[in-house]
Parts: structure tokens; sequence; C-alpha cells
């Protein structure tokens, strides 16, 4: 062997073999460690997504024990708990129950208590919430688990193996609040490529240009042929309207998802008979401390065993009964190196559908705790259980709509409608909203807004209570 031109004699080079293999074998060996527990993770979760029986409580314990237990040692704010000091698999459950629950504006309010030692955001990276219903919150970016979890959902969706297939690009396009060059959009280019970007996608459409550009998008996914479109439920929901209304489309995906927005069963469906494919339904928020998934064309979701610990909490911090409407409060397992989100109440208001194996059932996302209206008397009155579109019969001659209040007892009902919308129609929500002594004004606009992230806002409240 020659090393810097010299020739290394026998026992040099037996020598330095020894010196440096134990530090060459550790390396390797724990690339292959993270390689393995890797894809071990993506195929159970493949298993767990197929159905297949299979107790998971021991991996809820394993990872909620190791969540406690760090936070208690590594973050200010959770050191004060002195009771997570014995915490260990048979009793983190009890323990996590004696612990409050975590909202926003204690996020807030504790600042840099809430951070790991030595954690910021220079050298963790920061995130925020979407604000759709509020101040945006910010936290530290850390970690997750969304490259075992995308990859198997993907996967299960279209039986084609991510690695080496799917990650190629244009096989995963994206709907998306993402926005393209001024120059790109004068030449009719409505979406931005990246050839780096990973597992959500190669290909971002923008939402904000589809309702007046619908072709455009059309060629181009037409051009692609994506084995998966994912996105916004709203900008997939339009488009799938406008395949249906002009055609134009000439492959079929083998799936696509849903997610940010609410999506009904019966949106589902009509996406999925537009694009000739299942469509599925994905769950999770912005902190990213939950993972949820539907079967094909179905709005019941599954929470992942390996992303985080789901409770579906009234407001007085017990677990609501099976078929009881909650609100969603999560135990993140993947954020114990940098902000630790413990028993943290999203502002998600969903029905709880039990718990089997270890595996917790959302059956149905209801919307989000702080869409309300206000009565003439001042009353609280939740969107949830009390307007529904989807339930109504006019739902399919809505094809989007915004509510907007700006004084007690009075509400602007915003439709973008069909061209089959007429009186009866109007009579019906009206109907509907007397029950609570509502007045209201119907508008017609062309089209609904987006924000600036790129999603539709279904209610503007404007009373401060």
């Amino acid at each position: 062997m020659i090393i810097l031109g010299r020739r290394l004699t026998f026992r040099e080079f037996l020598y330095k073999s020894i010196r440096y293999l134990p530090l060459h074998s550790k390396n390797y060996i724990k690339r292959k460690t993270d390689e393995y527990r890797k894809e071990k993770e993506i195929k159970n979760l493949i298993r767990i997504m197929k159905g297949r029986e299979k107790k998971y409580n021991t991996i809820l314990a394993s990872n909620l024990a190791r969540t406690l237990r760090k936070s208690y040692k590594k973050v200010p704010y959770w050191h004060s708990f002195s009771q997570l000091k014995k915490v260990n698999k048979k009793n983190c459950f009890e323990l996590l129950q004696s612990l409050p629950t975590l909202t926003k504006d204690t996020i807030r309010e504790q600042g840099k208590n809430m951070w790991q030692n030595g954690k910021t955001p220079e050298n963790s990276g920061a995130g925020s919430t979407g604000g759709t219903t509020g101040t945006p919150l910010i936290f530290l970016r850390g970690q997750n688990a969304e490259n075992t979890h995308q990859p198997a959902l993907y996967e299960y969706m279209t039986g084609i193996k991510y690695k080496g297939n799917l990650d190629k690009f244009g096989k995963i396009v994206s709907f998306d609040g993402a926005r393209p060059s001024e120059e790109d959009i004068k030449k009719n280019i409505f979406w931005r490529e990246d050839y780096n970007s990973g597992i959500y996608g190669t290909v971002d459409f923008c939402s904000f240009y589809l309702n007046d550009n619908a072709k455009y998008y059309i060629d181009k996914l037409n051009e692609l042929k994506p084995f998966v479109i994912r996105g916004y439920s709203n900008a997939i929901l339009s488009m799938a309207q406008f395949i249906e209304m002009y055609g134009g489309l000439n492959f079929s995906p083998k799936g696509i998802y849903v997610t940010s927005e609410y999506c009904s069963k019966e949106s589902m469906i009509y996406i999925s008979n537009a694009f000739g494919c299942n469509v599925y339904g994905q769950y999770g928020q912005s902190e990213a401390c939950l993972f949820a998934w539907t079967k094909p064309n179905d709005d019941i979701y599954y929470c992942s065993p390996y992303y985080g610990y789901v409770e579906v909490l009234d407001k007085n911090n017990k677990q609501v009964e099976i078929g009881e409407v909650g609100e969603v409060v999560v135990t993140a397992f993947y954020r114990t190196y940098e902000q630790p989100f413990i028993r943290y109440r999203t502002g998600d208001l969903v029905k709880y559908g039990g718990a089997k194996n270890g595996i917790v059932c959302l059956s149905g996302l209801k919307g989000r705790k702080g869409e309300y209206i206000v009565g003439k008397n001042s009353e609280i009155i939740q969107l949830v259980g009390f307007i529904d579109i989807h339930y109504l019969k006019c739902k399919d001659k809505i094809l989007s709509y915004q509510i907007e209040q700006n004084e007690p007892g009075k509400i602007v009902f915003r439709v973008v409608r069909s061209d089959d919308w007429d009186l009866t129609d109007e009579d019906e929500i009206r109907k509907l909203l007397s029950i609570r002594d509502i007045d209201v004004n119907f508008e017609y606009p062309k089209e609904i807004p987006l924000t600036a992230k790129g999603k539709r806002k279904n209610i503007i409240q404007n009373i401060k209570i």
C-alpha cells in the first residue's frame, strides 16, 4: 500500500488497519442500523395501514416513556414535574394523565423554557402553524418521522416501492401554496419544479391560479403522468371539478391523498371518479405531532403509534366516549430533542372512534375549535354539529363557501354556486340557521380568496370574545 508517495511496510499497514477499523466499523454499523430501523418502521406501518392485526401498545409505551423521560431531563418546563423522574414503560400512561394539557398560549408564555437546553431556532430551525384561526404559533422545528411515514403511505396507496420508483422526478406532485415566479406566471407556468424536494413531490402546483388556468394544469399533469397526487383538499377537489366539466386528462394516477383541509367522504368519491383512482385522507399538523391516514375513499382516520400518542378530550381534560366529539390532544414522539409537545391541544375537533391494539381511530374530522358564530344574545355556537355543508341537500351545488360575521346574530354566507342553484337552496340554509335565530345574507362571488398559504378560510369571525 502507498500513502502520500511512500510504500508502507506490512507492519505499518497492519497497525493502521487495526487502529482505524473500530471507528470505521462503528460508523458503518450506525449507518446500517439507522437504515435498518427506517426500513423496519416502513414495513410495520404498511402492515398497520393494511389492517393486519398486531398489538402496538408496547411500541406506544416504549416511545411515550422515552419522550417523558428525556423531556424531564432536558427541558426546563417539564423538569418541574417531579413525577416524571421515575417514568417507565409500565407507569407512563398513568403519569401522562397527571400532566396538564399544553395550549398555544402556554407555549408562548413559557418561551425558551419549552426548549431543550442549548437548542435555538438557529441550530434547530423554526416552524409555524397556519394561523387560519388565530395568531400563528412559532416553534422549534426539530425532527419528525416524515421520512418513514410518507413513503409508507405512498407504498400502501400504490403498491409501488418508494425508493427507486416513486422518488423519481414527477412521480409525486403536490397541490399547495407554493408560488411560481412572476416570469413563469407570464409564461402560463403555474408550478414550481424541484428535483431535490424529496418525499413531498418534485413538482408543486400552485393553488392560487387554478380557477382561470385549469387547462395548463391539466396539460402539465398529462406530461408528467404522476403516480401520486397529494395536497390541499379544496385545490384537488377544484381540479376534479374541472376535469369532470371539461375532460382532458389522459392518464389515471395510482392514488391521491388529500390533506391540510377537511375533505368529506362524498368529496373523496367525487375526486376518485374524476381521476379514476382511489383517494386517501392524511391528517396531521404543522407541529408534526401525529400522522393519520384513511382507507380508500373513506373519512375515518387511523393514528400511527410510531408518531405520537393521541387523546380526544373534553374541556375538563377527560377522555370522551366513543361517538362523542372532543379535541385532539397529542404527545409527539419525534420532538423529544428540541421542543417536546406533550398533551398538546391542537384545536381540532373530531369524533372519537375508539382505540384497538394501540391504534387510535378518529371517526371523521369535525373542524376547528375556534370556528364558531355568535348568537343574538352573545351565545357562542360552535359550527361543529350545527352547520355541516356536506349534509345539506344542496351540497352538490356549492362549489366552495365562506361565512363571515361582523355582528351578533347575523352572518354573510358566500357561495360559489353551480348553474342549477336556485332560491330553494337559499331557503334550506335559512331554515337551518333559523333554529338558532341567525339571520343570513347571501353573496355569490366567482371565487373565495385563498390565504397566504393557499388554503381556503371557511369562516372569518370578526367578533372578539
